[in-house]
């Protein structure tokens, strides 16, 4: 018990989005933009970046590379500008794939030897292993990760989104943990909350977590292909038509993480359902 409220603590006051950081966030805005040094422009990025939007990514870069000009090694920035390649590879945008992948790896890369005991660069090494098909130092810099950060409620869930579409039972427990130490959760934990509801089959709560997500590609398609399979049609065919407007190109074989399912049918058969192609 003694261990959880400590756990608790750490998670409330701590973190991307812990009461510390947020009241920090909150003394930054009252500065004038002149002002603004390193740190702040991290602040305002991390804010941007947490939308889980094209738009959001693109501002929190703009932001990041502001704050980089003043602080080159500051490391929260160039690790977070390699989560902003993660992030953005996952939203299904119409981007430029491997340019995406090289960039998220050069950030992921100087993160880790400007501090290579921060839980987040560790798992972005994770990331960026992970995009090159090498499973085992993917893994590797998993276990990594949660070594340096046990109480890190973020990293989890960075995990569980890693683990949802083919270790599936391992995202489940770990979404789990942090939502018991964390109920009242940052938004962007409803990408892998979705994700992984959705490999397990459980499409009425992937159904709610989608409702939740910011404006993208996938997550209209998560949201359209969910209300499908619970036998919401308008919401559906309503989600699938943001999908296209938004990337006429979209189809459920593109949409990371696809190879990473366990079962390969079920995005391309809940695409077609939801009127997606699945091709």
């Amino acid at each position: 018990m003694q261990d959880e409220i400590t756990q608790k603590i750490a998670v409330t006051l701590t973190g991307w989005q812990g009461q510390v950081t947020e009241a920090e966030r909150a003394l930054m805005r009252r500065k004038n933009s002149a002002d603004l040094d390193a740190y702040d422009y991290w602040l305002l990025g991390i804010e941007a970046k947490h939308r889980m939007t094209p738009e959001g990514v693109i501002e929190a870069r703009v932001l990041f590379e502001k704050g980089l000009k003043l602080a080159p090694d500051f490391m929260p920035l160039v690790r977070d500008m390699a989560v902003t390649y993660a992030v953005e590879t996952d939203l299904g945008s119409a981007i430029d794939y491997p340019a995406a992948v090289d960039a998220q790896w050069k950030y992921a890369k100087r993160a880790l030897a400007l501090d290579p005991n921060d839980a987040t660069a560790n798992n972005m090494m994770a990331v960026a292993y992970a995009n090159q098909g090498d499973g085992e130092q993917a893994e590797r810099f998993r276990k990594l990760a949660l070594q340096f950060g046990p109480n890190n409620t973020d990293i989890m869930m960075q995990l569980a989104w890693a683990y949802g579409g083919w270790e599936t039972e391992r995202a489940m427990e770990l979404i789990e943990r942090t939502l018991k130490l964390n109920p009242r959760y940052p938004p962007w934990w409803n990408f892998p909350i979705t994700q992984t509801y959705f490999a397990a089959r459980l499409f009425e709560k992937a159904y709610a977590a989608a409702k939740q997500i910011g404006e993208s590609p996938n997550q209209a398609a998560y949201l359209a292909m969910s209300a499908a399979q619970i036998g919401k049609k308008q919401e559906a065919a309503e989600a699938a038509a943001k999908v296209l407007r938004v990337n006429p190109d979209w189809t459920a074989e593109s949409m990371f993480p696809y190879q990473n399912f366990r079962d390969e049918t079920r995005l391309p058969e809940s695409a077609a359902k939801a009127g997606l192609r699945s091709a």
